[in-house]
């Protein structure tokens, strides 16, 4: 079994999101976290294969988080999104620490996310 830990300050989001993940792909357990300190705290208690994380949130961004994740020592993936198309192209040429980073909107976001996991969790 992969575990992936969900982290959006949007409750919305986050069921939807997770709606989406399992009925692609029903071997997935889902933890959620509600900012990066919390899912920074996740971390130092149990290690996700995969964090899925908003970028814009409060307490701690996601930039922060992957950043502190890093730090702690975590290696699985972190894959950053947002719904702001400018923040994320901003990012992608910097070194975050992150695996990818995704753009919410539209059926991008989830056409890459859903490769990316097919991949991980059903290599050919």
């Amino acid at each position: 079994m992969v575990k992936l830990l969900l982290v959006d300050d949007e409750a919305n989001c986050r069921t939807v999101t997770r709606a989406i993940l399992l009925d692609d792909f029903p071997e997935i357990i889902i933890d959620e976290a509600v900012d990066g300190k919390e899912a920074c705290a996740y971390i130092a208690q149990s290690l996700p294969d995969i964090v899925l994380m908003d970028i814009q949130m409060p307490r701690m961004d996601g930039v922060t988080a992957t950043k502190q994740m890093r730090s702690m020592g975590y290696k699985g993936h972190i894959i950053l999104r947002s719904a702001s198309a400018t923040l994320v192209e901003r990012l992608k040429g910097q070194d975050i620490g992150a695996t990818a980073i995704l753009d919410k909107g539209g059926d991008g976001m989830s056409y890459a996310l859903n490769r990316f996991l097919e991949g991980y969790l059903r290599p050919k």
